[in-house]
């Protein structure tokens, strides 16, 4: 029973997987499961778009419009760019944290950041890995000096 289970499992999501790769035009033989766990996440392609089976049901299910699930990929990416900065700024773990959205409340219009904040947080991140780059080699130099005036 287990593996008849295992089978038609694997057959629906990958009749799923197919179905999501035609609406999105994403060669089926270019998509993946990892590890072959099939009906976890799905790697679609050489772009670096993945999803999982949530996210790739509730597209068809609900007939999401083409384009959407690209838009919420990139939105996640950037918000995930932003915190991974944040946590290598500050060294470690932190407590900046961002508002995550799954796919159906994405696409439901949950409150989400605005492109105008989205580059506030950007730029300021780069505005502060500038500073830190011009302290670190203002350090350098004054080390340098120190040890050139010590060796004199």
């Amino acid at each position: 029973m287990k593996d008849l289970l295992k089978t038609r499992w694997n057959a629906v999501c990958n009749d799923y997987l197919r179905e999501f790769c035609k609406k999105h035009d994403i060669p089926f033989e270019d998509a993946y499961w990892p590890r072959q766990e099939v009906g976890d996440i799905v790697i679609l392609g050489e772009d670096g778009f993945s999803a999982n089976m949530t996210e790739i049901r509730y597209d068809i299910d609900n007939d999401v419009p083409v384009g959407e699930f690209e838009k919420y990929f990139d939105y996640m990416l950037r918000v995930h760019t932003i915190e991974l900065t944040q946590q290598e700024m500050e060294g470690g773990p932190h407590d900046f944290s961002m508002k995550h959205l799954n796919y159906e409340n994405w696409c439901l219009g949950a409150p989400r950041y605005t492109e105008e904040q989205l580059k506030q947080y950007e730029e300021t991140q780069e505005h502060i890995r500038q500073q830190i780059a011009d302290f670190q080699k203002e350090i350098a130099e004054t080390s340098k000096t120190m040890s050139h005036d010590q060796e004199g």
